[in-house]
């Protein structure tokens, strides 16, 4: 599944959070990782902010420098920044494609709701095409 597709697919709210997903997620990925040095901002107000001036002064100082943050507005993208720069399309579906292929089958698998959200999303765009075929 596509990172737009998965992104497209998850609900707004959930009605039960596993809150064993993301240890268990992480714990199968882990002994593969080899993670940076970080710097972890909390608080109230100006996290984006803060967080984002120190990747960026990082950066400007000659070292490779990563800031995320969440809500994003527009884009999903908005999200990760490297380097001076919003990650790509396509170094996100990248990056999505190896998480999947790192994760056991238990922890990627999609709730059977979302699954059928996908499902619905997919009927309803072959619907619309057949729609603009017909109107050709």
């Amino acid at each position: 599944m596509s990172l737009s597709d998965f992104l497209a697919a998850k609900p707004l709210y959930y009605d039960e959070i596993d809150y064993d997903r993301m240890p268990r997620a992480y714990a199968s990925i882990k002994q593969q990782l080899k993670l940076p040095q970080i710097i972890h901002i909390v608080g109230t107000n100006g996290k984006g902010t803060t967080g984002r001036f120190l990747a960026n002064a990082i950066w400007r100082s000659g070292f490779n420098a990563g800031h995320y943050t969440s809500p994003h507005i527009l884009h999903f993208n908005e999200r990760i920044w490297l380097n001076g720069r919003t990650v790509s399309d396509t170094e996100l579906e990248d990056a999505h494609r190896k998480l999947l292929a790192l994760l056991d089958a238990k922890t990627a698998q999609i709730d059977r709701k979302v699954e059928l959200l996908e499902k619905k999303a997919e009927l309803y765009r072959e619907l619309k095409q057949s729609l603009i075929n017909e109107t050709v």
